[in-house]
């Protein structure tokens, strides 16, 4: 009777010990299979956003992000160095300004440069429309800032009326087809119809465009938005840099540069996003859907958030010697056979 019961006891004890063992067994599996599901193949995080951004640093280097493969690209080459950039908002286009007068032109899916002599002494403000068939940039002309417009394709170089202002400078192209440019002039703030060549000062005062709403009816400058359906000021709480989620809601950087919020044109139903240590440079995605954004206080980091809910989805640490960021531009074409740094 004893040796049963010992033998009973002995089959417990390997029973509980054979559960134990696939319990294990199990949970490591589990895990192993959660690892796997996060990336793909090649080590893609699925949960990266989809298109590029694009990166101007203070090393005038201009590098292309691959937001979903994690992989940098420098796209200008030594010895040019730029002086400012910008990016086609269909994303196929580069455009930068460089010493001695030069402008130059990057094929996105063919990965190369065209340059083209800017015609005057270049300042440095430099815009592409949605095509990148026109560019509009900032030249010298005597002691006066003028805007000049270069057709890539024919190289026709046209120097804009200043609507009775003696200088211009800073151009923005709207984002959508319309062409519309806004600048700066000495006498105001001025958006210009390409199409039908009307212009039409929105303000007295010098402001500097800062962006575009997605369908061009509105503009943002210098903390400012205004309605280009009514062309009047449109009132709003938000103060700092103003870029737009869509036609109803904005992202603003308060005058500290240091705090991003989301918020209705107005202003109204404010919600925060991020609170940083020093200056912060951000820029939207063509989606309205996440935001990416730099602190200088940790500059080789760039955050991305989703707004809904406001929470962030990943990171992605910048190569090394790239420098502090300036300019970033969110970009969703895709970019095939760009090799990686």
């Amino acid at each position: 009777m004893q040796k049963i019961r010992q033998n009973n006891k002995t089959s417990t004890l390997l029973f509980i010990f054979t559960l134990f063992l696939l319990f294990t067994f199990v949970l490591i599996q589990g895990c192993t299979s959660s690892t796997s599901s996060d990336d793909t193949q090649d080590g893609t995080d699925n949960n990266r956003p989809a298109g590029n951004i694009f990166i101007f640093t203070d090393t005038q280097k201009i590098y292309q992000y691959n937001i979903a493969a994690n992989r940098f690209t420098l796209l200008n080459q030594d010895p040019y160095q730029p002086l400012d950039f910008a990016v086609s908002s269909n994303g196929l286009f580069v455009v930068a300004t460089f010493p001695d007068s030069m402008l130059g032109l990057y094929n996105i899916p063919d990965q190369k440069w065209q340059y083209f002599n800017a015609g005057a002494l270049l300042k440095g403000p430099v815009s592409s429309n949605i095509y990148g068939t026109i560019i509009a940039y900032t030249v010298l002309a005597g002691k006066q800032r003028r805007i000049n417009l270069l057709y890539p394709q024919s190289g026709s170089i046209y120097s804009l009326d200043l609507e009775k202002g003696n200088w211009a400078d800073y151009p923005l192209f709207e984002r959508s087809a319309g062409n519309g440019l806004a600048y700066t002039q000495d006498n105001g703030f001025v958006v210009f119809r390409i199409s039908n060549g009307n212009s039409v000062r929105l303000s007295d005062l010098s402001l500097i465009a800062d962006d575009f709403s997605p369908y061009g009816q509105y503009v943002s400058a210098s903390g400012k938005i205004f309605d280009l359906t009514l062309y009047q000021y449109y009132p709003s709480t938000a103060r700092g840099e103003i870029q737009f989620v869509n036609e109803s809601k904005i992202v603003y950087n308060k005058t500290s540069r240091k705090i991003l919020t989301l918020a209705k044109l107005s202003g109204v139903l404010e919600e925060s996003i991020y609170t940083g240590q020093d200056s912060v440079i951000f820029c939207i995605s063509p989606t309205g859907a996440q935001i990416a954004f730099t602190d200088l206080a940790e500059q080789s980091l760039i955050h991305f958030y989703m707004f809904n809910p406001i929470g962030e989805i990943t990171t992605a640490s910048l190569p090394s010697g790239t420098g502090s960021i300036k300019k970033m531009y969110w970009r969703d074409s895709p970019v095939q056979g760009v090799a990686a740094l």
